[in-house]
């Protein structure tokens, strides 16, 4: 299920850029600390993109930092953590980019600037199951693009959780 979900952070989005958001959101069979287990390191994050390959600070811990090199340009971008949540129902991560000042990365079809993505995880079912959402707020360039785009991303990355855990489909809390 795809959806828009109202801005929550409010970005300072350089003159060109207009801030929007998008949102992918699934529920799927599986556990909190199934989840967890695939996305819990700030610092592992190759079930959604390529892996990066340096890291300052501790994984985690609000502050660290992972970079990674841009698809095809090549330039070095940093994502910064900001919110690191984890209890027994409820898992929460947040974390800013491209982090360089007035950095921005250009797709061809949109320019993306400033960003906040946001990854969640809910336990639900008596803990059979896990909701999770996986968006972010952007500053950005033709917004109608942007948004299908980063949507279908946010939705790639909730596909490759599914397949890591090699779970089907959520149907409902009776039929797991």
């Amino acid at each position: 299920m795809f959806s828009f979900i109202t801005i929550i952070v409010n970005l300072n989005c350089p003159n060109g850029t207009s801030q929007s958001s998008n949102l992918a959101t699934e529920t799927l069979p599986a556990t909190l600390t199934e989840f967890v287990s695939i996305v819990g390191s700030f610092f592992n994050d190759s079930w959604y993109t390529t892996p990066y390959n340096i890291t300052i600070g501790q994984d985690n811990q609000v502050g660290s930092i992972r970079t990674f090199v841009g698809i095809g340009d090549g330039k070095i971008y940093n994502e910064t953590l900001l919110v690191y949540n984890l209890n027994s129902s409820y898992f929460e991560q947040e974390w800013m980019g491209p982090g360089n000042d007035g950095a921005s990365i250009d797709f061809g079809i949109f320019i993306l600037g400033t960003y906040v993505e946001r990854l969640t995880g809910v336990s639900t079912c008596n803990g059979s199951a896990v909701i999770i959402n996986f968006g972010s707020d952007f500053c950005g360039t033709n917004l109608d693009a942007a948004i299908t785009i980063l949507t279908g991303v946010h939705a790639y990355g909730i596909q490759q959780i599914q397949t890591l855990l090699n779970v089907g489909n959520f149907t409902s809390c009776s039929a797991i």
